[in-house]
């Protein structure tokens, strides 16, 4: 069995929060992880604020150590040539126009494409924004769609880049806030 050489970037993230009135919040965040088995999860220490608050406004945080930046195309590219072995097949750009699913038969799942129709006995719906779509057709309307759009900002100038530094999120906000970001190189 072959193993993916996963191409990343083992950075870690610190989580801040930029006054008191966040504390709470914060605190809520690394309890939240504790409990889901974040491992090295650690507050962050005092010469970690004073060197971070060169970059940000920051009150408190915690640091974990765990997370890391992927190489998402080359992940994806070795993940689907481990599929293809296998013979497990994609149908990428190929929209699809309607599922019908027949709990009795061997291969239950008839899917209608743009470019051909065809049974599976398995459905994985990786639709991304039309993945509610997807539902839809099959009966299930528990989830739906909202767009939140994001802003990338490229600095063309040396910035803190060791770590991811997150914000407490904003309540009411639908998205991460302002927060660092980068890729497998730094």
């Amino acid at each position: 069995q072959k193993t993916l050489a996963l191409e990343i970037n083992p950075c870690g993230k610190y989580l801040i929060s930029t006054c008191a009135a966040e504390e709470e919040e914060l605190l809520n965040y690394l309890e939240n992880a504790r409990n889901n088995g974040v491992e090295g999860i650690r507050p962050v220490t005092t010469n970690e604020i004073r060197e971070l608050s060169e970059y940000v406004s920051i009150h408190n945080g915690f640091f974990s150590p765990t997370t890391a930046c992927l190489n998402v195309s080359a992940a994806l590219k070795q993940i689907r040539g481990d599929l293809e072995r296998k013979e497990v097949y994609l149908f990428l750009q190929n929209k699809v126009s309607s599922i019908t699913l027949d709990q009795g038969e061997r291969y239950p799942f008839m899917i209608t494409t743009q470019r051909e129709k065809f049974q599976s006995r398995f459905l994985i719906n990786a639709a991304g924004l039309f993945c509610c779509e997807i539902r839809r057709s099959l009966g299930l309307y528990d989830l739906e769609s909202y767009w939140v759009k994001g802003n990338y900002v490229k600095l063309n100038f040396p910035y803190y880049n060791r770590h991811l530094i997150y914000p407490v999120p904003i309540k009411g906000l639908k998205g991460l806030g302002i927060h660092t970001s980068m890729d497998v190189d730094g």
